[in-house]
């Protein structure tokens, strides 16, 4: 089984996406593109040690990042997952995940996902969402689901902006990791 590993925002190939800033801290080092890179980092480390392959998606538009993963799809055996990491940003305390509404694995994964997460004390709840075409977040996975045996889900898995979240960003952020990788172990059945 392979997880592919997608950090959002970044590189789009036209511009640079910062995406949100971690409260606090301004500057580069606190935005939400270098953050979940370091997440990104942490979660490949984790699941390295359980004996998951683990890809790393190079940054670029959504377009070319999903291709990279369904050219290394073709002939693969057995499922994968493709996990695009975000921040999210709004002020609130619940983690995060969504997948395509057309994918029944890319729903139970998210379930997994969110419930490891929710494990963690600074998250109030986890919430799992079903995305429809031209949706917010929509044109992060939607290139992934027809990949035979790949299911997507976009992790948001805590808040940029909100205080009681900072240290998961921060000296904590290996437990957001843990949980992340937890989630995908599960799903896997490991």
């Amino acid at each position: 089984m392979t997880v592919y590993l997608d950090a959002g925002h970044g590189d789009k190939g036209d511009r640079y996406d910062p995406g949100a800033q971690l409260v606090g801290t301004p500057g580069d080092e606190g935005t939400e593109a270098r953050l979940v890179r370091a997440l990104r980092s942490l979660v490949a480390v984790e699941l390295v040690a359980a004996g998951l392959q683990v890809a790393i998606v190079p940054d670029g538009p959504y377009r070319e990042r999903h291709a990279w993963v369904r050219e290394r799809q073709q002939g693969a055996r057995g499922r994968s997952l493709y996990l695009q990491l975000h921040g999210n940003a709004g002020q609130g305390t619940y983690a995060l995940c969504e997948y395509d509404a057309q994918s029944e694995e890319g729903r139970r994964a998210a379930q997994i996902i969110v419930a490891e997460l929710e494990r963690l004390s600074q998250i109030r709840a986890g919430q799992v969402r079903a995305l429809e075409s031209g949706e917010r977040g929509y044109t992060c996975i939607q290139g992934i689901w027809p990949v035979r045996a790949c299911a997507a889900v976009l992790v948001e898995g805590a808040f940029l902006d909100t205080p009681a979240h900072a240290a998961l960003w921060g000296d904590q952020m290996q437990a957001q990791a843990r949980a992340i990788a937890a989630g995908c172990l599960a799903w896997a059945g490991r």
